[in-house]
């Protein structure tokens, strides 16, 4: 059982940082994709907030402007840090900390930084020793098989979950990144980070594995078999349409959590081939009937 699970009060969208009528605060996202791009929009309709972004390349920087039409947007981080009370660190986890680094100097003393990754142990042992209690980290369970900032919508957090991994409770910027995401319309929950790894392992990182490796597997025999399917193989596998590199980090930054949950699956696979090998209806029957109830309470 996954230890340190715990729902947090939902608070109103105007509560304490993020109220609908102070257009003084300022949220900085650090190179915004789906999850970055969504979060920009969704705090543009839904508050006053100015939102400002950094981007990383001039390309990356007309799409910003283009898309999500920021208050300022800039290359550089002395023009995007400083006066800014938020910083939401949207990067592939590997890169946070070599930016968290430029940044740090640059900070307001009162703001507070966060970020979006899939993985928080590794973001929590980089960057709570540049940040100190600063720093909480956070995971919106929200996205899609589409990727990068085009593909950005303002509704994305609507009623999505968002995972906090304070190292400290109780933490003195818990509250003001709580507010971030229920001011989006997403539910939060705390966790340690260690426990976040293996929750996410499994409901994330592992069905991921197992849609990528059906479409290789159907794909290894015939590919025109999938012109042949129906909606359970396209339901089945549409998050392996996802961006390849972007797994590869996370894959190997969950490298531990993710090897134990495939193990997990290769022994419900293991169990299934042998009752089918024994023909044994009574305990493939059972089989799926556990899954049907188990999935029912979702």
């Amino acid at each position: 059982m996954l230890i340190g699970l715990r729902p947090t009060e939902r608070m109103h969208a105007n509560s304490c940082f993020f109220t609908t009528n102070d257009s003084s605060q300022t949220v900085a996202l650090i190179a915004p994709g789906l999850i970055g791009g969504s979060l920009a929009l969704a705090l543009k309709k839904r508050t006053d907030c100015k939102v400002r972004v950094w981007a990383r390349d001039p390309v990356a920087l007309q799409q910003v402007e283009g898309v999500l039409c920021p208050s300022k947007a800039s290359l550089k981080f002395e023009e995007i840090i400083p006066g800014t009370k938020m910083i939401v660190f949207c990067t592939p986890v590997n890169a946070m900390g070599r930016l968290a680094r430029q940044i740090y100097p640059l900070l307001d003393k009162d703001a507070v930084v966060t970020d979006v990754g899939s993985v928080k142990a590794a973001v929590m042992g980089e960057l709570v020793p540049i940040f100190n209690d600063r720093f909480v980290g956070g995971h919106p369970m929200a996205g899609s098989e589409r990727h990068g900032l085009e593909s950005a919508r303002e509704d994305l957090f609507e009623n999505a979950v968002c995972i906090l991994t304070p190292l400290n409770s109780p933490h003195p910027c818990l509250q003001m990144v709580r507010d971030l995401w229920t001011a989006v319309g997403a539910r939060t929950f705390e966790m340690t980070p260690e426990a976040h790894d293996a929750a996410v392992s499994l409901i994330s990182h592992l069905p991921h594995a197992a849609a990528a490796a059906l479409v290789n597997v159907v794909c290894s025999q015939n590919v025109a078999l999938q012109k042949l399917s129906g909606g359970g193989y396209r339901d089945t596998t549409r998050i392996a349409q996802g961006a390849p590199e972007l797994w590869v980090n996370i894959f190997l930054e969950n490298r531990e959590p993710i090897l134990k949950a495939l193990s997990e699956y290769r022994n419900q696979l293991e169990a299934l081939s042998h009752f089918l090998r024994l023909a044994d209806s009574n305990a493939l029957r059972s089989f799926f009937e556990e899954a049907k109830a188990f999935r029912s309470l979702v």
